[in-house]
């Protein structure tokens, strides 16, 4: 028997406390996740204009037996997987080998900052150019508007091929870092903001991730408290910024959209009136290359 569960409290439970079991029992077989045992944060990603079961979206998949991994491809039609982890996050959990999915790994302009808690890094990786200070203030914006800016630039070449599979699909495509939270939310936010998507539903994308990633809660905030740990601070969530960095807070990712607006505005007014997400639209054609025309393509492939 099933029970009313209101998500939207869920979503604003602080990391630190953890969630009621059942009910996340409940969402985590539920619309848009995937119902795949044992699973970090794996769903699809669901807009108005967005064709279902195209675009997928989660942790970590090393973990997963085959007979799991298998029902990527048989069931959902998922044919290509990006990989967006470090080289090192993948040299001690190498991506798997699925039958029928191609796993692509182009490697970031820089491996120093890894999704933040990722629980299958190395500790002293997942601070690294990160400081708690960072965000302390603005309800932790400013620190993600750092953190994911640099994300945009040292992920370019893996963020370019997904859009490239995406222009022309041959089945569906599923990208994933280790918690499925920062490389994997900004990469989502990319999609959902080309097509318009309205910030609401961008928003709860992003956010869903602190639903997604609570069977590994422990494991996540765990790595995070040994860094602290290393640096003598005992208790971290008395640190300023520390609860921040370990959140996912819906408005924080629609904030870095805005900086986006501003740092890849585009001057075409006519086009700019047209776009929910401008920066979007410029951060594809200056920084990842993309022609007008190549954007239609992918807008068209991803419409319903």
């Amino acid at each position: 028997m099933t029970t009313t569960i209101d998500l939207a409290a869920l979503l604003q439970v602080p990391i630190r406390k953890p969630l009621e079991k059942s009910q996340v029992k409940q969402i985590l077989v539920s619309a848009p996740f995937i119902p795949i045992p044992h699973a970090l944060n794996l769903r699809t990603i669901s807009a108005p204009a967005l064709q279902p079961n195209l675009v997928f979206r989660s942790g970590s998949l090393s973990h997963l037996p085959p007979s799991s991994l298998i029902q990527l491809n048989e069931k959902y039609n998922i044919t290509t997987i990006v990989d967006l982890r470090s080289r090192k996050e993948r040299e001690s959990y190498p991506s798997p080998d699925i039958q029928g999915i191609e796993t692509l790994w182009i490697p970031a302009s820089g491996d120093g900052l890894v999704d933040i808690g990722a629980a299958q890094a190395n500790s002293k990786q997942v601070l690294q150019g990160v400081s708690p200070a960072d965000f302390a203030a603005n309800d932790g914006v400013d620190g993600f508007v750092k953190t994911y800016g640099n994300m945009l630039d040292t992920h370019k070449d893996a963020f370019r091929v997904v859009f490239e599979r995406l222009k022309e699909p041959q089945g569906g495509v599923l990208f994933h870092c280790t918690a499925g939270k920062d490389r994997t939310g900004i990469l989502a936010a990319l999609i959902l903001g080309l097509i318009n998507t309205p910030p609401e539903i961008i928003s709860h994308d992003y956010a869903l991730t602190r639903i997604g990633t609570e069977t590994m809660r422990d494991q996540l905030l765990g790595v995070m408290i040994e860094q602290m740990s290393q640096q003598g601070i005992d208790n971290p969530f008395e640190v300023p910024g520390f609860e921040a960095i370990c959140g996912a807070k819906g408005p924080t990712i629609l904030a870095v959209m805005k900086w986006m607006d501003e740092k890849w505005s585009i001057e075409d007014q006519e086009c700019k009136n047209n776009l929910l997400y401008p920066g979007v639209h410029g951060y594809l054609t200056r920084e990842l290359g993309f022609s007008g025309e190549d954007l239609e393509k992918i807008k068209k492939s991803l419409a319903l």
